[in-house]
């Protein structure tokens, strides 16, 4: 049920209406809604125009991405991806190389040098050193529960909330590993 005045926000007169309907003032009395028809329909103009508007937002969410490619522009980008995709691409053509040709000593054979660092031959990576593991241990100190401390620490030391106590248990049980 919507609101219904018993007396007029303008003049203070006492509105009595028979039938009250969603289009009659919630506001003003017959006379003055004649006097203010700004402040009467304007909020309900844009009551409206939101609606319609959040309606339309809803129903363009729930329409299919196949009506969605109906536009020409998408289209044509389309068009224009999968030329790109599908397009095959000519092997380089043999270029003379401005470079003269390199003579190699100890075999006596004439080598040509690489014109790109995509035709030079791939290089061995370096062996990686592998990085010195630090022994994980549990910090093992006594919490307020009264059990031991069960934060990871690299070497037989406490964490940095129990710095200073001592462990509850022997050094070779809080190694993890």
């Amino acid at each position: 049920m919507l609101f219904r005045p018993s007396f007029c926000a303008n003049c203070g007169e006492k509105i009595e209406r028979a039938d009250w309907h969603i289009w009659t003032s919630r506001r003003f009395c017959d006379l003055c809604v004649t006097e203010m028809p700004v402040q009467e329909y304007a909020p309900k103009i844009v009551v409206g125009i939101a609606i319609l508007a959040s309606a339309a937002s809803f129903l363009g969410y729930l329409r299919p991405e196949s009506s969605k490619a109906d536009l020409p522009i998408a289209r044509q980008r389309l068009v224009e991806n999968s030329n790109l995709t599908t397009r095959k691409v000519a092997p380089p053509q043999a270029v003379a190389s401005p470079e003269p040709n390199v003579v190699d000593p100890n075999t006596a054979t004439t080598q040509q040098a690489p014109r790109t660092l995509a035709a030079l031959p791939p290089t061995k990576p370096e062996p990686s050193v592998k990085p010195v593991v630090d022994e994980v241990y549990f910090c093992g100190a006594q919490t307020k529960k009264g059990t031991p401390c069960s934060r990871r620490v690299k070497g037989n030391v406490r964490c940095y909330q129990h710095m200073g106590m001592p462990a509850m248990v022997a050094g070779e049980k809080l190694r993890v590993g």
